[in-house]
Formats: C-alpha cells, structure tokens, sequence
C-alpha cells in the first residue's frame, strides 16, 4: 500500500493493495447477492426456521476455530447477539417474506443514516450540516420507496425491513466494545447463542417447519443455505481483516455499490424488476449516504499537524 508522506512522516495511505481492491470488491458483490438469496430462502422455507438453521450451522463450524471463551466476552457479545444477529437477521427474513428483495434492498440502507442518529441520541456524538443534509435526503428517499406497490399493498415488510435496520444499528454501536474479540470467535459464539432465541421463535410462531424442509428442493435449500452460513461467514473474516489493516474511508466507501449488484441479482434470481419508487427512492436514499460518508472522508483525510495516524 502507498502512503502519503509529509515532512518524511507517513500519513495514511492513499490507495488499496490490488489484492485488498479484488477483496473488497469480492465482499462487496457477494453481500449484495445476500438480500436475493434471502428471498429466495423465504420462498422455499419459513423464513425462522431458516434462520435457526443459519445460526446453528454457522456457530457450529465456526466453534473449533473460535479458541475458548471468557465470560467477559459472552458479555460483550450479548448485545451484539441479541441486536445485529437476531434483531438484524431474523427481521429481514420476516420482512422479505411480504416483500421484494429490491425494496427491502433499498430500505435497510437507512441502517447507517439511524446509526448516526442514534450515537447522537445515546452518546452525544456530533455531526455538521452536511451530515444533517445527508440524513435528510436519505430520509426523503425513504418516503418515495414506501409508495412502491409492495410496500403499500404489505406495510408490514417494510416496517419489519426499518425495525432490522434499528437493530443493525443498536447492534453496530454495541460492536465497538468488541474490537479485541477474533472474528472466528466472534460469529462461532454470537450465531450459537443465537440459535435458542431462532429455535424458540419459530416454534412459537411458525407451523409445519418440518414438513416444509422435508418438502422443499434440496438443490434450492442446500445452495441458500450454503450461501448464507459459508458464505456470508467468510465474506464476515474477510472483511473484519480489510477493515483491520486499512483505513475505513478507503474501504466502506465501496458499500455504496452493494444494492447496486443485489438488484442485478434480484432480476437474475428472482425475476424482479425495478419500478419507479424503488429506483428514485434508492437514489434519494444513496445520495444521502453519499453526502455523509463524503463528508467522513474528507475529514479523516486531514490529519491534525504533528500526527501520523
């Protein structure tokens, strides 16, 4: 990787390694397919049940890997398990059963813009008018997708789609207390302690869980499953590793491409296509992603004089 340099001091650097590049973009594709291989599950199997089987798999191939476990850790994942893995999780595949993949694609984009929201409301974390601005078109796009036929014929996925997003939110900001935790532990541990709560709801709320796996495709099952416990885990290391040894800013700007290539995958997979209040709505809601991650961008740019960072 390049640095920039000032006064023979080294900076930040300026650009990714080409490996780092093709990581990124590996990460990046491969997420983006995640939302219509969701619908794609939600179709095949009730979407708790396949949770359950997501975290039990996942958990369970990750444990020999995770090391052992303190219970200063188990504390430490608990918000992280109960918010962005179940809350995040298990509403999406809720919300996915009422709705299109290119819908829900657009609505949980607004995880980032309520993250800032709500670090200002928890943690009087402060931002600037660009920031405010970017919060607001987001928002504004937000409006124009709840048009969009699916939503109003089922406002259920898309209230379900917003409540995933507060809980990616709630369960982001419990992450930064787990920065020390190894990513292998961290999904082995989260996604076991998981697997109770997704065993219990589907019990309660489900029926015909069995007959429905047994009934399924299994070529159609085995790749969904497959994909969200092998796939989505590495694509999870992997990332954890880029975020590890580069600066955000020259990373999580490319996130911005993610609904780009799950809508690509949604007509593909799926068969939707794209109507008005989704793509004016996506748009609003990118642009205001945009705007605040441009503006985070270039205040990490500008070091304070006599820094390296």
């Amino acid at each position: 990787m390049e640095d920039h340099f000032k006064d023979g001091r080294a900076l930040i650097p300026v650009t990714l390694t080409r490996r780092d590049l093709c990581l990124v973009m590996m990460v990046v594709v491969l997420w983006g397919f995640h939302a219509p291989i969701m619908k794609l599950g939600v179709s095949t199997i009730e979407p708790l049940s396949l949770n359950f089987i997501r975290f039990f798999l996942t958990g369970l191939i990750f444990l020999p890997f995770a090391g052992k476990v303190s219970w200063a850790t188990i504390k430490l994942l608990l918000p992280v398990t109960f918010f962005f893995v179940c809350g995040n999780l298990m509403l999406a595949h809720l919300a996915l059963a009422h709705i299109t993949a290119n819908s829900f694609i657009v609505l949980i984009q607004t995880a980032q813009p309520i993250t800032l929201i709500l670090a200002w409301m928890l943690f009087g974390e402060r931002f600037g008018l660009y920031t405010v601005a970017g919060i607001v078109v987001a928002f504004s796009g937000l409006l124009i997708v709840f048009g969009a036929p699916d939503i109003s014929a089922a406002p259920i996925g898309g209230l379900l789609t917003l409540f995933s997003a507060l809980a990616w939110s709630f369960g982001s900001l419990a992450m930064k207390r787990t920065g020390q935790i190894k990513p292998t532990q961290f999904i082995a541990y989260s996604y076991l302690m998981a697997s109770p709560v997704a065993l219990l709801s589907t019990w309660l709320l489900e029926d015909g869980q069995v007959e429905g796996i047994m009934a399924a495709d299994p070529f159609r099952l085995g790749f969904v499953v497959f994909y969200q416990v092998i796939v989505m885990a590495i694509m999870s290391v992997v990332w954890a590793r880029l975020m590890s040894r580069n600066p955000a800013q020259f990373v999580t700007p490319f996130l911005l491409l993610q609904p780009i290539f799950g809508v690509v995958a949604s007509y593909f997979i799926n068969g939707e296509t794209l109507n008005w209040n989704v793509m004016l709505g996506g748009l609003a809601v990118l642009a205001g992603i945009g705007i605040i991650n441009w503006r985070a961008i270039i205040k990490r740019r500008t070091p304070a004089a006599g820094t390296v960072t």
